[in-house]
């Protein structure tokens, strides 16, 4: 039996990116705060070369989010997990590479603007994400409890709350 595909967010949702990178930057001269954050890093000032960079040459070293390694487990016995993500194509290899090793459950990995569009091309039945943007996109999006998306009046949790309603909701 085939099971249902699930889309899961990169950034912030199964790898820590907002906090070293912002470190990263702050070394660079821009002092910013992930409360400063609006939308994107690009929205806010970062130049796009710099999130380039930085997913080029630091995404071996992210850490996990906490939370996602076990939850991802567990959805794997439910879900065949897709992840979609935004980051610029030159971290593709990078970042296929740190999936399959942090999470060798994962399906496979499709990168796109428009994570809507993308979601119902491979008939997700449901998208976890963590920015608010893209959350808009997809008609059944589960956002991942985050300072910065307080404002999300959607389906919103922790990750140990977002499987159970996930999985409830798949019974």
């Amino acid at each position: 039996m085939n099971k249902p595909i699930l889309a899961v967010d990169l950034d912030d949702v199964l790898c820590d990116f907002a906090n070293p990178f912002l470190k990263f930057i702050a070394a660079r001269g821009l002092k910013m705060m992930r409360a400063d954050i609006r939308g994107s890093f690009t929205e806010s000032g970062v130049p796009a070369e710099w999130i380039a960079e930085f997913s080029v040459s630091r995404t071996a070293d992210l850490a996990i989010v906490s939370g996602a390694g076990n939850s991802m487990r567990k959805l794997a016995c439910a879900f065949s997990i897709i992840v979609v993500t935004a980051r610029p194509l030159a971290a593709m290899p990078i970042t296929f590479g740190w999936i399959r090793r942090m999470f060798p459950d994962i399906l496979g990995i499709v990168r796109s603007e428009d994570k809507g569009r993308i979601c119902r091309e491979i008939n997700a039945v449901a998208l976890i994400e963590d920015q608010i943007r893209y959350a808009r996109q997809f008609e059944n999006t589960y956002v991942l409890a985050q300072e910065w998306n307080l404002d999300w009046i959607g389906k919103r949790g922790t990750w140990n709350a977002t499987v159970e309603m996930l999985l409830t909701e798949r019974n």
